[in-house]
């Protein structure tokens, strides 16, 4: 029996709390606001060639626009007003971009020529803004506004320090400023989700929520063959707070796609839904110290720590109920076609074990076909995101709900060795992907 792996949808200074993880109606416990009490909004705006932004006219904008702010050489460390301020600064290390490799993670459409441009900038206009939870959506619109003014006919690229986001003139126009408009803002966009490899499995954690007043979320040890359905988790998870901001005070959050209100996150969020998808979830949450490369921000991680689960078949049931997921089995017999599939899927494996103990690259990962006894003695085929290779034996995260093998559960962590690998897949960045020689006869991809 063969099992075809089909993707899920693709796409510091506070007090903590810990958050649980019962299943109560939202009826049975008050609401508690998770707001800050304070956001902070820092801008660079890099010059490049022989362009410049006079200190006057950015004074002059900058009064005219934030009349109601109070601006200050440098802001103070704890305020409980609206302030800003504006310095133009040379070149250093401390405002120095990143490098063009990592601009590749990074920029919004830079072309080629900007990315290597803004290597040599000419100097860094820094813009800090902070102040109250009061209005803090329609603040923002104005910051994004404001700096729109000044970039306009501009050669310059911007940086969004919260969300680390590089910009030119026309996609912060596009991205910062078209996009944030209405009445049910749409966060999502206005923030970036990073992920990357943690060991031997993946982590994800929001950039850019300080903006807005509110908590970062994070997420651990996931398989990251499945970094898309983590990030449409913690997209729904932070719109949901973005348009409702309080958690339970039995410190649950419910998240409902349907209730989504903004119609761009609504429906980015539950495209390539599955048929059996509930849509409905009530997730856990923890709060957490910031981890080396987070914000300096308020953070809760979505936690797992169901006695009945392990913590990666917990994850699996929960995005499995919210998005939905397939699976079906096939039952073929060992025929030439297939053995021969086989031994040329298995002639790729040396070059695997390398590659995955070199260390992969963010996005990529690697799924192995291997058989797992059923509950009447035969054999059933499923996928295993591998997390760990040594040896002639390796270690990974089921990636398959059995059929006929009562306990165990997708997100399982299982053993295998290298003699029982049927087939396997490759991911890549791009979302490409190599192998699955046997699921080409059997009949389309898995």
């Amino acid at each position: 029996m063969y099992r075809r792996k089909t993707g899920r949808i693709k796409m510091k200074k506070y007090c903590y709390l810990f958050l649980s993880v019962l299943l109560f109606s939202c009826s049975t416990s008050q609401k508690v606001s998770i707001l800050n009490k304070s956001f902070v909004n820092t801008i660079g705006i890099y010059t490049l060639g022989t362009d410049t932004i006079s200190k006057p006219i950015l004074d002059k904008l900058a009064k005219e626009r934030f009349a109601d702010f109070r601006q200050f050489d440098s802001i103070p460390e704890t305020s409980n007003i609206d302030l800003y301020s504006i310095s133009i600064q040379q070149p250093s290390k401390k405002n120095s971009p990143p490098d063009i490799a990592s601009l590749g993670y990074f920029a919004k459409d830079l072309s080629d020529e900007e990315k290597s441009s803004l290597q040599n900038y000419r100097n860094v206009v820094s813009i800090v803004f902070e102040g109250t939870s009061k209005d803090v959506y329609s603040k923002q619109e104005r910051v994004s506004d404001f700096v729109n003014e000044l970039i306009k006919g501009k050669n310059v690229i911007v940086a969004d320090y919260n969300s680390y986001e590089w910009f030119n003139s026309k996609s912060w126009n596009e991205k910062r400023v078209k996009n944030f408009t209405g009445p049910n803002k749409d966060i999502i966009h206005q923030i970036s989700v990073h992920v990357y490899r943690d060991s031997e499995f993946c982590r994800a954690v929001t950039m850019g929520m300080d903006k807005f007043c509110l908590p970062d979320i994070s997420i651990k040890a996931f398989p990251c063959s499945d970094q898309n359905t983590y990030n449409s988790l913690i997209n729904a998870a932070i719109q949901t707070l973005a348009e409702q901001p309080y958690i339970l005070e039995d410190s649950t959050l419910f998240i409902d796609l349907r209730s989504i209100k903004n119609d761009v996150v609504r429906n980015s969020v539950r495209t390539d839904l599955k048929q059996n998808a509930k849509e409905k979830a009530t997730i856990k949450l923890q709060s957490v110290e910031p981890e080396e490369g987070d914000n300096i921000n308020k953070q809760f991680v979505i936690s797992f720590q169901d006695p009945n689960y392990a913590n990666q078949e917990e994850q699996n049931h929960l995005v499995a109920s919210l998005f939905g997921t397939e699976d079906s089995i096939t039952h073929i017999t060992h025929d030439s076609s297939i053995k021969k599939a086989s031994e040329k899927a298995r002639q790729r494996l040396p070059e695997l074990k390398t590659l995955f103990n070199k260390g992969l690259a963010p996005g990529y990962s690697i799924l192995l076909k291997a058989p797992f006894k059923t509950d009447n003695g035969a054999n059933e085929w499923m996928w295993v995101e591998i997390t760990k290779w040594e040896s002639k034996s390796l270690s990974g995260v089921l990636q398959n709900d059995p059929f006929e093998i009562k306990n165990l559960k997708a997100g399982a962590l299982v053993e295998l060795h290298e003699e029982e690998i049927f087939d396997y897949i490759l991911n890549k960045p791009d979302g490409t992907s190599e192998g699955n020689e046997t699921g080409k006869i059997i009949g389309g991809k898995d």
